[in-house]
């Protein structure tokens, strides 16, 4: 993901044990906790901290710009998962399955309008047989990633939001679905997508079905795999409560600690608090006293 970088009119300040103060973030109305906020809360997406994700959720932040060529790259893959799962049931379970999609907008990107606190939107599920019940949780990656996520037996952050949503849907299976592209499919995506974007289109208003037609693909030129994990409620539960605590503590103080920021995000903000970006030196050694020093 990008550089964070704080809305307008946001303020922020440090107290003495070196806590970030955001003024507005005191009592904030949130947004719900989505599957990909409910990792990052726990700290578990490599990518982006719980810090920002806790500002994020209470609009704090700017919103970042997508490449639209994942968007697309995104909903092929579900659609070329979905042919995949009907094929091989059918094909190695002589079984007819049902497999669910929704339009986003149409659920406010929420499968889940009923519950306060938490939220999402199901790539795919499986609604019949009733036996086979399952959420899908699909990712499409460049094929050179296939080798750390297929040693890994999926990405933990990525897994933990198959688990979120099929907790929330109370099933038990959720199939984690990769879908991987080569060099070869990548850069035909990325120049087909930058022509239709060229032309006026929105991303938005591109239609994953016709671009697979347009490029005349179909799922069996992918490499795929897909890893079933059986949910634990009880554990996915817990780790749901307890991002959420995250989240209300920092409500509830205003306060949210360095340790929930990445490097570089600290340093952006000390320049915000600073202004010079120059730090003084009880910031920098809040833990030490002079005795320990060099020189």
């Amino acid at each position: 993901m990008g550089n964070m970088k704080l809305k307008n009119g946001i303020k922020v300040s440090k107290n003495v044990q070196g806590d970030y103060v955001f003024e507005k973030l005191l009592n904030a109305n949130n947004k719900k906790i989505t599957s990909r906020a409910f990792a990052c809360l726990l700290g578990k997406n490599t990518f982006e901290s719980a810090g920002k994700t806790i500002l994020e959720r209470c609009n704090m932040v700017e919103k970042e710009t997508i490449d639209p060529y994942y968007t697309v790259r995104g909903a092929v893959g579900e659609h070329l998962i979905e042919d995949y799962f009907i094929d091989v049931y059918k094909k190695y379970k002589n079984m007819e399955i049902k497999v669910l999609s929704w339009d986003a907008k149409s659920v406010n990107f929420d499968n889940f309008a009923k519950n306060p606190t938490f939220g999402g939107l199901l790539d795919r599920a499986i609604s019949e047989p009733k036996e086979e019940r399952a959420v899908i949780e699909v990712k499409s990656k460049s094929l050179k990633d296939y080798a750390f996520i297929d040693g890994k037996k999926g990405v933990e952050e990525e897994v933990l939001q198959g688990k979120f949503l099929s907790t929330l849907s109370k099933t038990e299976t959720c199939h984690m679905a990769y879908i991987f592209f080569d060099e070869q499919q990548e850069t035909l995506l990325k120049n087909y997508v930058k022509d239709l974007i060229n032309l006026g289109d929105n991303v938005n208003n591109i239609n994953a079905k016709d671009v697979i037609k347009a490029l005349n693909w179909r799922y069996e030129l992918f490499k795929i795999k897909v890893y079933k994990h059986v949910v634990d409620f009880k554990e996915m539960d817990e780790l749901m409560q307890e991002s959420n605590r995250v989240l209300k503590e920092s409500i509830q103080s205003g306060l949210i600690s360095s340790e929930n920021f990445t490097i570089s995000e600290r340093n952006y903000l000390d320049d915000l608090v600073y202004g010079s970006g120059i730090r003084p030196v009880n910031v920098l050694n809040n833990d030490k006293d002079n005795s320990d020093l060099p020189f």
